[in-house]
């Protein structure tokens, strides 16, 4: 896309050659079919990929909670329970987040490449400065939704654990009246939940909207070096386009 845009703007609209717009875009429509077949190709290795991650994590999270000694398990069997389930949180971020970066991140450095061999090393510095940024950001914001998580995963595992328990025992619990006890630690634990869950929403808000920014601000930098190349260098208008079009497709993968 980057490509056709720039041979569009820097050959087929000066000169109006109309038969050189149909072989660019004949030629971008096949690229865009290849590149959709290639997706396809990638989500069927995918989905192989997150069969055998399955199958190898459930192997061996079972086997190891069968190997754990009877005094080294927890109190709450709930609990342990909602400790056993959490490992289909490891696995739906393996088979997204992990995944699709490392495909993705190595064709930043090609898209970076590219930006150099058209626009030159000083135009390239500029979405390499901000993909540098953008990282940084991210493992700012890293550290502390890391550690908001852990604790909101060890609350929900205890909330869970509380609630299967007064279902298996609600006949003592009613017979002690044990109820407000009961409904006073669910509502503790339901506070630090909530509370935990809201500040990494914030977080995570936050650094979506730093990402955004990071990106419209590369855009417009690069925008504005290009356009002042073009007056003292060979850089084309066709040349910008083509380079602010890549800058995206580099700070995307850091962005995820």
């Amino acid at each position: 896309g980057s490509l056709y845009s720039m041979q569009v703007y820097d050959r087929v609209i000066p000169s109006h050659s109309v038969s050189t717009l149909v072989v660019l875009t004949m030629g971008a429509v096949i690229a865009s079919v290849f590149e959709l077949s290639i997706k396809f190709a990638r989500s069927l290795v995918q989905d192989r990929a997150l069969r055998e991650i399955d199958m190898a994590l459930g192997h061996h999270v079972l086997e190891h909670l069968l190997s754990v000694r009877m005094d080294q398990f927890p109190a709450s069997v709930g609990t342990l329970s909602a400790q056993v389930r959490g490992y289909e949180t490891v696995r739906v971020f393996m088979s997204s987040a992990i995944l699709f970066v490392v495909v993705d991140l190595p064709f930043a450095m090609v898209f970076l490449a590219i930006i150099a061999a058209l626009a030159g090393i000083q135009i390239a510095l500029i979405p390499v400065a901000f993909l540098l940024l953008a990282l940084a950001m991210g493992l700012f914001y890293r550290h502390r939704i890391d550690a908001l998580s852990k604790a909101a995963t060890a609350t929900s595992n205890r909330k869970l654990g509380l609630l299967v328990e007064s279902m298996e025992n609600a006949e003592m619990i009613k017979a002690a009246g044990a109820g407000w006890q009961i409904l006073g630690r669910w509502n503790m634990l339901n506070r630090e939940v909530v509370g935990n869950e809201i500040q990494i929403r914030q977080y995570s808000e936050q650094s979506s909207y730093m990402t955004a920014f990071i990106q419209q601000t590369s855009y417009v930098a690069l925008v504005c070096a290009g356009a002042y190349v073009t007056t003292t260098g060979d850089l084309t208008m066709g040349g910008i386009i083509a380079c602010s079009i890549l800058s995206g497709r580099v700070l995307a993968p850091i962005g995820m």
